[in-house]
Parts: C-alpha cells; structure tokens; sequence
C-alpha cells in the first residue's frame, strides 16, 4: 500500500466519521437547539471539513481527490434534507460543501503543480 491509498483512505474515514456524527447528533439531540446545529455543523464544520480535505486529497492523495469535491457537494445538499426532514432542496446549502471543497482542491493542485515544476526543473 503506497502512501497516496493510505491518505486516501484517513480521508475517506475521516468523512465517513463525519457522516455518522452529524447525524447521531442532528437526529438525537437537536430537539429545541435547531439553530445551533445549524451554525455550527453547516456553518463551520462542513466548509472547513470541505476545504481541508479537499487540500490534503488534492495535495497528497490519489485519485479519490476528484471522489471527495463531489462528495462534499452531495454531503452539503442532502445532510439538511437529511436531518431536517421536510425542508427540501435550498441552493444555499450548496455553500456548505461544494462551494469551499473547489477551492480546496484548486489550491491543491496548484501546490502540486508549483512543486512539481520545480522538481522537474531541478533534475535538467
């Protein structure tokens, strides 16, 4: 297993964990704290979650990088059908994962590409 799976697959962990924590605690102990739940998971735990994940993925994984901006996008559409049931679609809850997951993995890649340029160009 080389480094790049490895990476990979902390990070598909760390999303699943993720997944699994938000809705433990948006289904069992949100009753009466809506908006709490609200701030702190769709407000600054997915779009930082989003943009770190899809850095690291972009940075140093494999091909599951392209997997996790996707995922993150559907992570932030369907987690508040989810949890909040009968809300339906809203466009603003694409700014929860989709939105802050691009730019994590143009920076990135951008990273990546800068230091491999660099590698190639030191070797002529």
């Amino acid at each position: 297993m080389n480094r790049r799976s490895k990476i990979d697959k902390i990070l598909l962990i760390y999303f699943i964990l993720l997944i699994v924590v938000s809705l433990i605690v948006g289904k069992l102990f949100i009753t009466g704290n809506e908006m709490g739940y609200s701030v702190i998971f769709f407000y600054i735990i997915f779009p930082i979650s989003a943009f770190v994940t899809n850095f690291l993925s972009s940075l140093y994984g494999g091909l599951m990088k392209y997997l996790f901006t996707i995922l993150y996008g559907v992570l932030g559409v369907a987690m508040p059908i989810i949890v909040f049931v009968g809300s339906g679609y809203n466009s603003i809850s694409l700014y929860f994962g989709l939105i802050p997951a691009i730019p994590g993995f143009m920076i990135g890649t951008f990273i990546k590409m800068l230091k491999f340029k660099k590698y190639r160009n030191g070797n002529k």
